[in-house]
């Protein structure tokens, strides 16, 4: 697994291929990821600590898409990992890869708002 929080170039190439809605419009994913992903995450660690692997699964594989689509590098990455583990019934990489999707989080979330403010002050 990569230590990289947020990949910026992902958002970078929608905007490179639009005009000032296409902003608008990445600004607004953005806002829809930091206003869904929290439950997201919520779920993935809830399911992880009652040990319902299979909710595991379902929640990281959501998860999982959204982040990558937005560059958050790590939280796709680690709910990536918690979906294969879901699925396997591998609870011990479950336990041990679900606290670290919290702060994974937190971090991206803190990267795309800075992300957001600097594409809305352009």
């Amino acid at each position: 697994m990569t230590a990289k929080v947020f990949d910026p170039s992902v958002l970078a190439e929608l905007l490179d291929l639009g005009d000032e809605s296409d902003r608008e419009f990445v600004i607004e994913l953005v806002e829809i990821f930091l206003r869904d992903a929290p439950s997201r995450v919520r779920a993935v660690v809830d399911c992880a600590e009652r040990g319902d692997l299979d909710g595991v699964e379902a929640a990281a594989h959501a998860l999982k898409g959204s982040a990558g689509n937005l560059g958050a590098v790590l939280v796709r990455e680690l709910a990536e990992s918690l979906q294969v583990a879901g699925r396997a019934h591998d609870a011990v990489t479950v336990k041990s890869c679900a606290p670290k999707l919290r702060a994974a989080y937190a971090e991206a979330e803190a990267e795309l708002r800075r992300y957001a403010a600097a594409v809305r002050a352009q």
